[in-house]
């Protein structure tokens, strides 16, 4: 299988504590099924770390991090950084921790990986790399057409597990287009696809200059 990734990929690491957000802040973590095996079988150990997978996962399928009251995962200590990966290494992280915002897709023999707009680190990557604005264009355009998707999904009540399938997305990605999905109208995220649309081919058919018409794009996404 050929895989498909932009040139800035495999320079991406996760900042941590650098970080002026956390995605380990106000969504639920789902664990996957062959990490909360690892975490059970951890936990009859004798390491005086290991009681907190007991108390701090909920193991009602699927497993998934008891969030704190203020949201943050219980695993996130006061200096922003991951008491799983401090005492058991980056193996021991689930996927979800291990992989975003990382996404792939499938296509035949052709897979394709980039990283989401949702992680600071991978758009100052993606700002820095010198990447033309159309490859920008295209990551932007990809999450709006998925949100769309999500929503006609969610409006026929397909089962989250079909929907992840449907979209090519594992679990965690899907939980993120939800909450942004529903943040917005069916009407609201039309138009936004519009805008998208119409901006590429406003760039391709050498309309407006490339800056110019991001610049536009990201103004019209962002009111109100």
């Amino acid at each position: 299988m050929k895989q498909l990734i932009p040139h800035f990929y495999p320079n991406f690491a996760c900042i941590a504590s650098r970080c002026s957000d956390s995605c380990c802040i106000g969504w639920e973590i789902d664990i996957d099924p062959d990490t909360a095996d690892y975490y059970r079988s951890c936990i009859t150990d004798g390491d005086p770390f290991f009681p907190q997978l007991s108390q701090k996962i909920c193991w009602e399928s699927p497993a998934h991090f008891l969030l704190k009251e203020d949201d943050r995962c219980p695993f996130l200590n006061q200096d922003n950084l991951c008491e799983i990966y401090i005492h058991l290494g980056e193996q021991a992280l689930c996927e979800i921790c291990d992989q975003h915002p990382r996404f792939h897709e499938w296509f035949g023999d052709y897979k394709e990986s980039g990283l989401g707009l949702c992680c600071e680190e991978a758009v100052r990557l993606l700002l820095e790399s010198g990447e033309q604005r159309i490859g920008v264009l295209a990551l932007i355009t990809r999450q709006y057409r998925q949100m769309m998707y999500v929503k006609d999904m969610q409006e026929s009540r397909m089962p989250q597990p079909q929907m992840a399938k449907a979209l090519g997305v594992p679990p965690f990605a899907l939980g993120q287009l939800t909450r942004r999905a529903g943040r917005r109208s069916a009407e609201q995220l039309k138009r936004q696809m519009e805008l998208c649309v119409s901006t590429d081919f406003d760039i391709k058919r050498g309309a407006v200059r490339e800056e110019a018409a991001l610049d536009r794009l990201m103004l019209a996404l962002t009111e109100k």
